[in-house]
């Protein structure tokens, strides 16, 4: 480590500024500083680091009990995650230990605290923050080996506003039609996007009267920002905790976000009488939280109010419930002219500045092969998106579109803009897709499926700005099933789960994660593990597997091969690697490699493995297709594309020649960028494994003022809304106008907006 910088006074760190430099590329050097020096401290056998672990931190034992906590925190608490992902988290962790109730850690008694290296930790921190800028991409895996408790004090320790200075347009509409206790009387659940700036308008919500108690707020898995759902739990409102998770899986077709609607509303109306005085405000996006009052709590229907932001959410309402049937009100800003009119612009100049953003981080070189676009659907979205493009040099005769309803394909016609002219709607289709350097669909469904990759050019980009992660066809890739029937004349393949695909490379990345943290529990047990193995397979993966074994200094007699085939078993004796049966294999095995065709998955088998086992299963190499599936391909001349990623050593995918970033580490792994082969061998790049594109970065706030000023004006009107049906917005030529007259003053415009400049809200 450096020398520490010289101050005039004494500084200061907080825990959330050291977690973002140490999530950073700016904070690589410091943890790959870190991770040599905890990985010498363990293979000093001269010194025992037991002795250090003590919870008493004010009294540490020896010199190196910060780096022995490193440890502890990466082996014993979070062996699924690499050492690299979880390093971050296990220095904060360490330095937590000297921080006050605030989560700020006073560096100059770091040292008589935590030890002399914590301190030259610590103050090499805080020497990169004196040139450090956030980044605009939000880091969502930051927190995914953290514990309430210590997410809670790293996002207590940063004060934020949420961008809420910057939207001007929010206590003008407070003024204008609420006041300090219009919403005093009510309770309310929300459940909607949670970008940086979302908070702002929870804030303007109790500037008028809202009790923050009161509140409960969940989300969406896909487009929530993990810091701003752990700065408003730090701040003492309620969020549903499962927000923080990494993943936040999201699944379209899974119903997900209606259980998490469920859930809500059971816990705001516990303990309340129906029909009672109570009065419940729900605030809505996608219908999750109407459909579910009505088809789950309809005794509490009359006492609530409800503000839809969605026309999907309408549409659920019209198709599940009936307008005719609905029991409360429901205020309709879906549909308001001034959403379906204005908020277009934003939204598409917000898809192309995500898609700029996201291509800049796969790598900075990365640009289109041309300049020419397939726009899948041509609905109000993709026509800001074309729009956008235009603006970023896209020439109208390079906008390719095709949509199944002909008037919106005329339209197009008449701005300028490419269509096919052959009569044939497949063909039509496939000569759209042939110009789609850059791919965008909204359509709000499936658009594309695996077999279509082959129409597209070589070294397309793939984005959806529509719906979840179908519209790519990106949920048949994951599905677990392996063959499907001929779609389009061709088969394709099915990628078995996101992380368990075929392949050495996955073999490979998986026996390195298991092997790291093999040499970390040895690090911190004065008994080390056996090198003993059982290898349940001996297919292509197996052997891969004993090679990076072998490479470990695991003796050839101590691993142990099994395999229900014959041929393979018998492969597995001649080379050395038999002598045991299956369950023999795994009592004795420290390492447990398997593959998707026999894993161990029994409860008798898993008690079986040995107390800190590790289990490594890869997917089964090579993939036995079967005789039929085999026949009939080659009687058809089909060939079988793989849309198989290129790799899974996370440090080293490529995609057109470079060395490209997929953002795992980042957004973690649901929504990496991936890069799929076609069958004829062209590569394609899907940006955020195709769900919506614009779910990361947000809107910048003197933007999104305007959506998030109108859901605070539906929110005020439901309060005296007592009529059930659908509700009109009002005063939205108010609101216009004044959020006109303050882009004005910035030099911005609505009908051709620009994020260029605009900083992303802190949240």
């Amino acid at each position: 480590m450096s020398s520490s910088p010289v101050r005039s006074g004494p500084a200061r760190l907080r825990l959330y500024d050291a977690l973002q430099v140490l999530t950073s590329p700016e904070g690589r050097e410091i943890v790959a500083r870190v991770k040599k020096d905890t990985y010498s401290l363990a293979m000093d056998r001269e010194q025992d680091p037991l002795p250090y672990l003590n919870a008493d931190t004010k009294n540490p034992q020896g010199p190196d009990s910060f780096r022995v906590q490193i440890m502890e925190h990466v082996y014993d608490e979070h062996y699924e995650v690499s050492v690299d992902r979880a390093l971050p988290i296990a220095v904060v962790r360490a330095l937590a230990e000297a921080a006050d109730s605030s989560g700020v850690v006073n560096l100059s008694e770091v040292g008589a605290k935590l030890g002399p290296y914590a301190a030259q930790v610590a103050f090499e921190l805080d020497r990169s923050l004196q040139t450090f800028k956030p980044h605009e991409l939000p880091i969502n895996t930051k927190y995914e080996t953290a514990d309430t408790a210590l997410i809670s004090k790293i996002a207590g320790s940063k004060r934020r506003s949420y961008g809420r200075s910057r939207m001007p347009l929010l206590p003008e509409t407070t003024k204008l039609f609420g006041g300090a206790n219009h919403l005093a009387e009510w309770k309310m659940a929300s459940l909607g996007h949670l970008f940086a700036t979302r908070p702002a308008l929870y804030r303007e919500l109790e500037s008028n009267g809202l009790p923050r108690s009161a509140h409960l707020i969940s989300g969406k898995g896909y487009s929530r920002s993990v810091d701003a759902v752990a700065s408003m739990r730090a701040e003492g409102r309620r969020v549903d905790e499962s927000l923080l998770e990494a993943q936040g899986h999201y699944d379209k077709s899974s119903a997900h976000d209606d259980l998490r609607a469920i859930t809500t509303l059971r816990q705001l109306f516990d303990g309340v009488t129906p029909g009672g005085a109570d009065k419940f405000l729900l605030l809505d996006d996608g219908g999750n939280l109407a459909v579910a009052l009505h088809k789950h709590f309809p005794e509490y229907a009359k006492q609530c109010r409800i503000v839809e932001q969605t026309d999907h959410g309408i549409q659920r309402i019209e198709r599940e419930i009936g307008v005719e049937n609905l029991k409360c009100s429901v205020i309709n800003v879906a549909r308001s002219w001034l959403k379906k009119v204005f908020e277009s612009p934003i939204i598409g100049e917000a898809v192309m500045h995500s898609i700029d953003t996201l291509l800049a981080e796969v790598h900075p070189k990365l640009g289109y092969v041309r300049k020419e676009a397939a726009m899948l659907g041509f609905g109000a979205v993709n026509q800001a998106v074309a729009k956008a493009m235009e603006r970023r040099g896209f020439a109208p005769k390079d906008i390719w579109v095709w949509d199944r309803d002909p008037a919106r394909r005329a339209e197009a016609l008449r701005l300028g803009y490419r269509v096919s002219e052959k009569e044939n709607e497949a063909e039509a289709r496939l000569e759209v897709l042939a110009h789609g350097y850059l791919t965008v669909t909204a359509t709000g469904q499936q658009t594309l499926s695996p077999s279509e990759l082959d129409r597209l050019p070589p070294g397309a980009i793939m984005a959806n700005a529509g719906s979840g992660n179908h519209e790519l066809g990106m949920g048949e890739v994951e599905a677990k099933q392996r063959w499907v029937a001929p779609v389009g004349g061709e088969r394709y393949y099915r990628r078995m789960t996101p992380v368990q695909e075929e392949g050495p490379a996955q073999v490979d990345a998986f026996m390195a994660t298991a092997l790291e943290h093999l040499a970390f529990r040895d690090a911190i047990d004065p008994v080390p593990a056996p090198k003993t193995a059982a290898i349940l397979g001996y297919d292509e993966g197996g052997k891969r597997a004993i090679e990076r074994l072998l490479e470990a200094g695991f003796e050839r007699d101590a691993i142990k091969a099994v395999d229900s085939n014959p041929e393979r078993m018998a492969a597995a004796q001649k080379a050395g690697f038999s002598g045991a049966t299956r369950d023999e294999a795994i009592i004795g095995a420290t390492v447990l490699v398997s593959n998707l065709e026999r894993p161990v998955s029994t409860s008798e088998e898993l008690a079986m493995r040995p107390p800190g086992g590790l289990q490594v299963t890869h997917g089964a190499m090579p993939m036995d297709l079967g005789p039929d599936e085999e026949a009939r391909a080659a009687a058809s001349g089909l060939h079988l594309p793989e849309l198989r990623d290129t790799g899974l050593r996370r440090d080293e995918e490529f995609f057109r020649g470079y060395v490209v970033n997929n953002g795992v580490t980042r957004a973690g792994e649901q929504y990496r960028h991936r890069v799929l082969r076609s069958g004829k061998g062209d590569e394609v790049l899907v940006l955020r494994s195709g769900y919506v594109v614009n779910m990361e970065t947000g809107i910048p706030p003197e933007y999104v003022q305007l959506i998030l000023s109108m859901l605070l004006a539906g929110c005020l009107q439901a309060t005296t809304a007592d009529k059930p049906g659908l509700h009109e917005l009002e005063h939205q030529d108010v609101l216009l106008a004044r959020f006109e007259r303050q882009l004005e003053k910035l030099g911005r415009s609505l009908s051709a907006p620009s994020f260029a400049g605009l900083r992303p809200a802190d949240g």
